[in-house]
């Protein structure tokens, strides 16, 4: 009986059994974010996952800024992640090929002979970034357009008419416009809507219950909205229509969601060994799963950005460790933070900075 008392008072303490300590940089993590939030410098969720377990969640500051009372983030809060979309567009397109319906090496003239350069273009040259094509977002009257629904028939018709940067395959460019061809592609093969797809092969098959296509703003579920620091004070910004993205940059989520779905990638569970690598670049060009050096380790995942969102998540292989962070409204820097935290994890000496 003696021995029972001890265990439930340590598991009363600990909050966990004995022998399963507490995740070691938990506490220099957890000071960092304490600094930044007593000075109001940043506002998100980060989560920190190891061998597939989570191990870290924390949100700081607000979700919702408003005058008659802020709502705070938690660590379910859900961020519009940019770019990000592109790991799940990639892994949509490789179990595509898995499934024998298209491969890599097949022309954009397939099924779209009007875009520039479409015979020579591949769907590899896409998820490369080295179709050559112009980035719509780049166009000198983006910002008129970008707020409202646009049909694919007039996204289709502004990328024809855009004068291509460079050669096919000349060398690798971003281009928001190779991902929304490759959204349309899989729209079109599976007959399904961008994002059934995201749902049925991806969102449902992981139990991730806050990842989705993004909703029309007047559509929230747990959402954080996005704020620009202007003049001492918190602006609403104005926000891109997520339609306009599609799988290029129109998914929602949030950081616990998406340390899970790098840690299925790398596991297995979303496409096979050889498409895995495929994406990851392991015998040439990376195919939508980047490699970065960070804190002296190699990770690879993706970083995103729409209007004031901010969105990161990486996996460091050697160790198993994934860490996602997403932001709505920042006076630091975003990528300043994730910085640190990475740092923080593997340097064990590191003491965390008092902002």
């Amino acid at each position: 009986m003696r021995i029972l008392r001890v265990l439930l008072a340590a598991i009363l303490i600990s909050g966990s059994l004995p022998g399963f300590a507490a995740w070691r940089p938990a506490q220099r993590i957890d000071a960092y974010l304490d600094a930044l939030a007593k000075q109001e410098l940043a506002n998100g969720s980060l989560a920190i996952s190891e061998k597939g377990q989570l191990k870290y969640q924390r949100a700081i500051g607000s979700a919702v800024i408003a005058p008659g009372g802020n709502e705070p983030a938690d660590t379910g809060t859900r961020y519009r992640v940019g770019s990000v979309s592109e790991l799940f567009t990639a892994a949509l397109v490789m179990q595509l090929a898995e499934g024998g319906s298209i491969t890599l090496d097949n022309k954009l003239a397939e099924f779209f002979p009007d875009v520039p350069n479409a015979l020579d273009i591949t769907y590899r040259d896409l998820l490369a970034h080295r179709s050559g094509l112009a980035d719509y977002t780049s166009a000198p009257d983006f910002d008129t357009w970008r707020t409202t629904p646009q049909t694919q028939s007039e996204m289709l018709e502004r990328i024809a008419t855009s004068m291509p940067r460079f050669p096919p395959r000349q060398r690798q460019d971003y281009s928001s416009t190779n991902y929304l061809l490759l959204s349309y592609l899989l729209e079109k093969v599976y007959d399904k809507p961008y994002a059934a797809l995201v749902r049925l092969r991806i969102a449902d098959k992981l139990g991730l219950a806050r990842t989705y296509y993004g909703q029309h703003m007047n559509a929230r579920r747990h959402e954080a909205l996005p704020y620009e620091w202007k003049s001492g004070a918190w602006v609403p910004a104005r926000e891109t229509d997520p339609a306009l993205h599609l799988g290029a940059g129109g998914m929602v989520s949030s950081p616990a969601d998406l340390v899970r779905f790098i840690d299925a990638l790398f596991a297995g569970k979303v496409v096979s060994p050889t498409s895995l690598d495929s994406l990851r670049g392991a015998h040439g060009t990376a195919l939508g799963l980047p490699s970065f050096d960070l804190a002296g380790r190699k990770a690879f995942g993706h970083s995103g950005r729409i209007d004031q969102y901010r969105a990161f998540v990486y996996h460091f292989p050697d160790t198993g460790i994934s860490v996602s962070y997403a932001a709505n409204a920042s006076v630091l820097p975003p990528d300043e933070l994730v910085d640190e935290v990475i740092a923080l994890i593997f340097d064990r000496a590191r003491r965390p900075p008092a902002k």
